[in-house]
């Protein structure tokens, strides 16, 4: 009768185990007697076990690109000839840069590394925990050392249109001036008849030329001043019947004429402005080879950040290459490990990840080079059965690549 209240018992535990896995972020099992299975994809669930996955490495990579917009001054022929000015831009000019780029990685379920614990009794003898994506993270872990293990994330920015003022200010005075014409009047005299010249005085419309030169001569003006603001000029010039400003007002002052000064040399050296995108590629590694790379996206100088495979620009390449042989330096039978003199059993599965060299280019230019560890280019490697029977034995592991961190005593922490 006990024997049997005891398997209800345990039936209960395990259906409420199983119920609670996709909506609690920690899941526990009590287990005595382990036996553990690697699982197919598309494997059925079990009701008298339970199922935790490996984590596989992800890698993220945050491009920041910066788009330089570039317009011509409706003066950009007469910048030489009146402010000394070469090289300015006389077309409207596009320009992209890759001004930085970030590489993070984080772990996430790997499906082809599903193991099922199945065991018998209800001691309460080994406590698998899992996190909220089911990948393992600890046996005997106590409660107060569980935390969520979040993993990056990169978000892209939309692409809106750049607005550039247009040019409406070319002079501060009028757009037109007067022309002087000479006309004949003809004057009927007694003997003859006599043209008399006259002026008379028409408008018309400035050219180009005059107003460029009229705001290349307001440029000089606005310096001219800005230099006697700043040397304090007008305070010994009797002429000068205003007070001379200080502190805030001064600093107003010189501010607003440098401002003014620049939205007219503008007019000949043109505008720019700078927009700035943030976009997040990932990449997910084989594990196969001694190396591997892809095309990650296409830049262009002109159009930017496009999809890989994109003819109008040049590929940027994500390379990794293995570090160290690990898969030789540890056996990987399937469930046991075999000597000469003993059969050792195995318990939970584990990672032991590998290292490799990450690098992102550009042109054959490296723009990011640096180590990683990759659990995909690791081993599995399983813990004694045994453990599972010690009840003061726990075990962590490192979330992101499934390493164990330490074993411990786990006595009074539950």
């Amino acid at each position: 009768m006990r024997r049997i209240s005891a398997l209800l018992l345990s039936s209960v535990l395990i259906l409420s185990v199983l119920f609670g896995l996709g909506s609690c972020t920690t899941t526990e099992y009590f287990i005595n007697k382990t036996k553990v299975e690697k699982l197919v994809p598309g494997s059925p669930p079990s009701m008298s076990g339970i199922d935790y996955a490996l984590p596989l490495t992800v890698l993220d990579v945050e491009v920041i690109a910066e788009k330089t917009i570039t317009k011509p001054g409706p003066f950009a022929d007469y910048a030489e000839r009146y402010l000394g000015v070469s090289d300015v831009p006389t077309r409207e000019i596009t320009e992209w840069i890759i001004k930085d780029i970030n590489l993070k990685s984080h772990a996430e379920r790997d499906p082809g590394q599903v193991y099922r614990v199945e065991a018998e009794g209800v001691s309460k003898a080994g406590m698998v925990r899992l996190d909220e994506r089911g990948i393992i993270v600890g046996v005997n872990m106590p409660i107060s050392s569980l935390q969520s293990h979040p993993y990056s994330v990169f978000e892209k920015t939309g692409n809106h249109q750049v607005f550039i003022p247009e040019y409406s200010d070319l002079t501060i005075r009028k757009n037109t001036e007067p022309m002087m014409d000479t006309i004949y009047r003809v004057v009927r005299t007694d003997t003859s008849f006599t043209r008399l010249p006259l002026l008379k005085s028409q408008v018309s419309q400035k050219t180009l030329m005059n107003q460029a030169e009229e705001a290349a001569n307001l440029i000089m003006k606005l310096r001219k001043r800005r230099f006697f603001l700043l040397t304090g000029e007008y305070a010994y010039r009797p002429e000068v019947q205003t007070p001379m400003p200080e502190g805030e007002a001064l600093e107003i002052i010189i501010r607003e004429l440098a401002q003014l000064e620049y939205d007219y040399v503008s007019l000949f050296v043109g505008r720019t402005i700078r927009e700035t995108k943030q976009l997040k590629f990932s990449y997910n590694p084989s594990g196969s080879g001694q190396t591997e790379a892809d095309d990650l996206f296409v830049f262009s100088r002109f159009r930017g950040v496009l999809p890989a495979g994109n003819s109008n620009g040049d590929p940027v390449r994500i390379q990794l290459s293995r570090v160290d042989d690990i898969e030789g330096m540890y056996s990987n039978d399937e469930f046991v490990v075999k000597d000469e003199k003993t059969i050792i059993e195995k318990g939970l599965a584990y990672r032991v990840p590998g290292q490799a060299v990450v690098s992102i280019s550009l042109n054959n230019e490296d723009l990011i080079n640096m180590p990683l560890l990759i659990a995909q280019y690791g081993v599995i490697q399983y813990l004694p059965s045994k453990l599972f029977e010690q009840e003061n034995i726990g075990v962590e592991f490192y979330p992101q690549t499934g390493l164990v961190k330490h074993i411990f005593n786990s006595s009074g922490l539950k």
